[in-house]
């Protein structure tokens, strides 16, 4: 629960075996960030970027592994399968999984390598890779790089 930004008996950082709230619940956690309860439908990785998996359900999140898919949040906590815990969906979010190419202020994507946002780009001719990419980043969580990828790792604006 938060009264005016302040958390009282949340514990972001925890993992459950079992559920400890109602799943898709989503509340303000200190520093701007909000924060969502999901269940891990794979082993997740602190800082990396997950997506729903619709086959298991709405609140059941995998890591994105694909050009296209949308971004639904980042990993806080490390999660098992299965197990219950916090991610991010919105706020400036620190030790993002990001490619080697980003850099400030660029719009990030999902990639083919699991969890890791990369730069969008569109060519001048539109391959449809591409396309996808940019029709998925308009339908998931917006993300923009706030600093330079750095060993892989980046501050994005998430939300």
């Amino acid at each position: 629960m938060s009264i005016q930004g302040i958390e009282i008996g949340v514990d972001w950082d925890r993992a459950d075996t079992s559920k400890q709230h109602a799943l898709g619940t989503q509340l303000p956690r200190v520093g701007g960030f909000v924060m969502r309860y999901v269940e891990a439908g794979e082993a997740l990785v602190a800082g990396n970027a997950v997506t729903i998996d619709y086959a298991e359900g709405v609140d059941v999140y995998e890591h994105t592994d694909a050009v296209a898919e949308q971004v639904h949040g980042v990993v806080g906590k490390a999660l098992a399968d299965g197990e219950f815990g916090w991610i991010y969906v919105a706020g400036r979010v620190t030790g993002v999984n990001c490619a080697s190419s980003v850099a400030v202020g660029n719009k990030l994507v999902s990639s083919s390598t699991a969890g890791r946002l990369a730069s969008q780009t569109v060519a001048g001719s539109y391959a449809q890779a591409e396309v996808q990419s940019v029709q998925a980043a308009a339908h998931g969580l917006p993300c923009t790089a706030a600093t330079a990828e750095s060993s892989n790792a980046c501050t994005i604006a998430l939300g």
